[in-house]
């Protein structure tokens, strides 16, 4: 899939998939998407309550991101758990969050939908924006512009027990 978009001309991938198996191959692809196409490769970081690798979102150069609630918690145990790994680079809303998708043919239009899977569209939308503004910018640079331009969220207290496993650290 992320080749099709890199050949049909897409400046930003979004993958609301994902697995906890390395896969060179997979890596290959989304360095050869960043690097020589100048693709931002978003991922979401998983729906797996621990703290464990989940690719693509934790391929190298890959944005990943994770989710939180209105108020900026971060709260594994609830309902969806997310993941948390020192590759998250970012997190967005991923509790109770709107949607027209539909499941089993029935409309899934109010909460509680969430995941890790809708939090990164999300951020994919910014880089669309990101780009937008600012079109001379690399895709590694749009994804450094996102992360020194995210709110720190470590000091919310349910935040601390995963300073650095849920985005970037700032000082």
């Amino acid at each position: 899939g992320i080749v099709y978009c890199v050949d049909h001309g897409a400046k930003v991938v979004n993958c609301s998939w994902g697995n906890t198996t390395f896969n060179q191959l997979a890596q290959d692809v989304t360095d050869d998407a960043i690097l020589n196409n100048d693709v931002v490769v978003v991922a979401s970081a998983g729906n797996i309550p621990y703290d464990t690798a989940y690719y693509p979102a934790s391929y190298r150069f890959v944005l990943s991101v994770s989710g939180v609630n209105n108020l900026d918690q971060f709260d594994p145990p609830s309902n969806p758990p997310f993941s948390w790994n020192d590759s998250v680079d970012v997190t967005a809303p991923g509790f109770n969050v709107y949607t027209t998708a539909t499941y089993n043919g029935s409309p899934l239009y109010s909460p509680p939908q969430g995941g890790t899977s809708i939090a990164a569209p999300l951020v994919s939308g910014v880089v669309g924006l990101v780009r937008a503004k600012f079109p001379c910018l690399t895709a590694i640079q749009v994804v450094q512009q996102i992360k020194n331009t995210t709110d720190n969220i470590d000091n919310i207290p349910e935040n601390t027990p995963y300073v650095g496993k849920i985005g970037v650290e700032q000082s």
